[in-house]
């Protein structure tokens, strides 16, 4: 086996939570929190550790996280380079462990692998996914036919790619920054994934709830900064996979979309395997480095 077929994909694992609404979700007091140092991932930002309280109803339940890095939305640009890769290269391995995955006992881990070639129909983009979220022939539709390929939406998320095709990306890139750290004589490991609930709607506790973009139209992974934090479009913009729950058929999706206006999914569960033109995807990495 060579060295460019092996990664390690570490998922974080954490316990599913009843999701609710934005006013529902309450930030733990921030002047408290402690941040830690380490070198800013190109287009990453940081998640200090800390908690949030999870309100339902009466019930109150504190969440408490480790740091992590959290990145845009994944740019049409950024998932080609990943799509491009795995196309030119059909025969190459990706593999990745599951760590205590799904009715396996505790500390049993399951290596899996698939070639390029065997996820080639995974990761494709419906690349008329945005055009079909207008009426046919209209002028957004015709605006969108190329939204996937044309440079001038390079910096746009990119959409109509399903969950397993934003978990392979995961994989892939994870793969692809050890593979360069450990030329260069650099520590790893990274280890991107997709986000769990609780990870985003922490994020999302730092955010302003009154800044939803409004239904519209699809903007650039930039287009609404949450004040001095880092993060964008973190409650509007596209929806995103999210991780959990446990489940290879089903995964729920955070946030708002451009068309769903003030609308914010707290665990709206579809079909892992759906691609459409409101969803789209961000990651996040572990911090694993000592506060200096």
């Amino acid at each position: 086996m060579t060295k460019k077929s092996i990664t390690l994909l570490i998922i974080t694992a954490f316990s599913a939570f009843i999701l609710y609404s934005q006013k529902d979700t309450l930030p733990v007091d921030q002047n408290k929190r402690e941040f830690w140092y380490e070198p800013q991932p190109k287009g990453m930002a940081f998640v200090p550790q800390g908690s949030f309280i999870d309100k339902t109803g009466e019930k109150e339940k504190t969440v408490s996280l480790p740091a992590f890095w959290i990145s845009n939305e994944i740019t049409n640009k950024e998932y080609r380079a990943f799509s491009d890769y795995i196309v030119s290269n059909p025969d190459k391995v990706m593999e990745w462990v599951e760590f205590n995955a799904k009715n396996q006992p505790a500390g049993i881990n399951t290596t899996k692998k698939v070639t390029y070639m065997e996820i080639l129909g995974e990761i494709a983009v419906d690349s008329l996914a945005l055009s079909k979220e207008n009426e046919k022939d209209s002028e957004l539709y015709k605006k969108y036919q190329n939204y996937y390929t044309d440079n001038k939406y390079n910096e746009y998320p990119v959409v109509g790619v399903s969950y397993l095709g934003a978990f392979y990306y995961c994989i892939w890139r994870t793969t692809m920054e050890n593979e360069k750290s450990k030329s260069e004589n650099k520590s790893f490991i990274n280890d991107y994934r997709i986000p769990v609930m609780e990870e985003m709607l922490y994020v999302a506790s730092f955010c302003t709830p009154e800044k939803r973009v409004t239904e519209g139209d699809i903007s650039n992974v930039k287009s609404l900064k949450e004040g001095k934090t880092g993060y964008y479009n973190v409650l509007g913009n596209v929806s995103e996979w999210i991780s959990t729950p446990d489940n290879v058929s089903e995964k729920s999706i955070f946030g708002s979309s451009y068309k769903a206006g003030k609308e914010i999914n707290r665990g709206k569960t579809v079909s892992a395997g759906l691609k459409c033109g409101t969803i789209g995807f961000r990651v996040v990495r572990s911090y694993g480095k000592a506060k200096h």
